[in-house]
């Protein structure tokens, strides 16, 4: 941790994905052919399954996916839900959507909530359970968002960082064309009502700093 002009310094990696170097005329375009190989593969059995997708600010799509993709997801990884109030603000009062995959019988397979900027489309939270990860739905799945960010205009696909930074799901990221990339996080207290406590309890589930480097 570093001090700048009094404020807290920390740099963190994120896995960023240029768009026009992966996407030309709307489909797929990796330079490197070993990752073009490995998605290939797993596509035309995405394809085979007939599966199907769609892209909404629904709040009843949102609740489908988090109670049958993303809660499910979270307890296989012994993981930390996030509050379902969060997403729904995300969507009711910023740019945020759900990506929801389906099967033909409408079941929903696996999703990723998404935000959306002018020049970055953020993958905020991908959960497919593991059964369907093994269908290669997530593959299907980020096809989907590679040829949205295309169509919206999007320069850069964030897939956030990686936690680990080694293992499968590091590599499912590099796969789709990504580097990594350096960016800063700066942070001050401006007051003793800012404590670590008053954080967490006015931020929860919004913060992007780590509590123990307030």
């Amino acid at each position: 941790l570093k001090k700048k002009d009094g404020w807290n310094l920390k740099e963190v990696t994120y896995l960023v994905a240029n768009v026009k170097k992966s996407v030309s005329a709307g489909k797929l375009s990796f330079r490197k052919s070993q990752k073009r190989s490995n998605v290939s593969r797993a596509l035309k059995d995405a394809h085979n399954q007939s599966l199907k997708f769609n892209i909404s600010k629904s709040i009843e799509q949102l609740i489908d996916w988090y109670e049958n993709c993303h809660l499910k997801r979270i307890e296989e990884l012994s993981g930390k839900s996030w509050d379902l109030k969060l997403f729904k603000d995300l969507i009711t009062k910023g740019s945020g959507e759900i990506v929801s995959i389906y099967n033909d019988n409408n079941e929903t397979l696996g999703g990723c909530f998404i935000i959306n900027s002018s020049e970055v489309l953020e993958l905020f939270m991908m959960s497919t359970p593991q059964i369907n990860q093994k269908k290669n739905v997530n593959y299907f799945l980020t096809e989907v968002l590679y040829k949205l960010a295309s169509e919206r205009g999007n320069k850069y696909i964030n897939w956030q960082a990686s936690n680990p930074p080694t293992g499968s799901l590091i590599n499912f990221k590099l796969n789709w064309n990504c580097k990594p990339m350096n960016f800063q996080i700066l942070n001050k207290n401006f007051g003793s009502r800012l404590n670590d406590e008053t954080m967490k309890i006015m931020c929860k589930d919004l913060f992007v700093y780590p509590y123990s480097m307030l």
